[in-house]
C-alpha cells in the first residue's frame, strides 16, 4: 500500500507508514469514498437515462407493432378479385339459401353444407282457432342432435308472425333438419349457407 503523504510503498495489511509513520487507513479510506462519492453523484443521472431509453424503445416498439396490426386488418378486409374474361369474382362469403321447406314437407329433410357456418330460419304465422300452435325443427348432422328451435303460441295469445334462426358454426358435411308442426298452416323453414 503506497503512503500518501511521502509515497513509500508499504505492506498491503501495514496501518502506519514505515517510513514517514502516518496514517494509511485514513487516506485509503478517503481514496474510497472520493471514488464512491463520484459514483453516488452519478448513479441517479445513469438510471434516469437508463429509464428514459427503455421507455423511448418501448414507445419505438409498440408504434411499429401497431402500424403494422393495422396495415395488415386493412389488407385482410379487402376483398381479393379474380378477372375471368370479362366476369369479377370475389373471395368474400355470403349467405347462399340452399333450401326452403314449406307445407306440405314435414319428417326429415337433407341437405349439404359447403361453409363453416350456416343458418335455419324458422317462421310461422298461426291459423285463427284457439290452440296451441307448435313449430319444433330438431337440427342434426349425420342423424346426432345437434340443436332444436321452437316457436310456439298459445290459445290466448295474438295471431302474429314469429321467427326464429338457430345457427351452427359446425363446418361442412351432410345435415337434416326434423320438421314437426302442430295445427300450423302457414309456416316455412329456409337454409342458409355461408360460404
Amino acid at each position: 500500500m503506497k503512503c500518501l503523504k511521502c509515497g513509500h510503498e508499504n505492506d498491503v495489511d501495514t496501518q502506519y507508514c514505515e517510513k514517514c509513520g502516518s496514517d494509511l487507513k485514513r487516506g485509503v479510506s478517503r481514496l474510497e469514498n472520493s471514488s464512491n462519492d463520484g459514483l453516488k453523484l452519478s448513479s441517479p443521472v445513469f438510471i434516469v437515462a437508463f429509464v428514459i431509453l427503455v421507455a423511448g424503445l418501448g414507445l419505438v416498439l409498440t408504434s411499429g407493432t401497431l402500424l403494422q396490426m393495422n396495415t395488415g386488418a386493412a389488407a385482410a378486409n379487402i376483398p381479393t378479385v379474380y378477372a375471368q374474361s370479362s366476369e369479377i369474382v370475389t373471395n368474400q362469403p355470403t349467405w347462399h339459401q340452399i333450401a326452403t321447406y314449406t307445407e306440405p314437407d314435414r319428417g326429415v329433410m337433407n341437405f349439404n353444407i359447403q361453409g363453416q357456418k350456416f343458418k335455419v330460419v324458422m317462421s310461422a304465422t298461426p291459423p285463427l282457432d284457439n290452440q296451441l300452435n307448435i313449430l319444433n325443427v330438431d337440427l342434426l348432422k349425420d342423424n346426432s342432435a345437434l340443436t332444436n328451435g321452437l316457436i310456439s303460441w298459445n290459445p290466448t295469445e295474438s295471431i302474429t308472425t314469429k321467427e326464429r334462426t338457430i345457427e351452427a358454426f359446425t363446418g361442412p358435411g351432410n345435415y337434416q333438419v326434423n320438421i314437426y308442426v302442430t295445427k300450423l298452416k302457414n309456416w316455412k323453414v329456409t337454409v342458409y349457407d355461408y360460404y
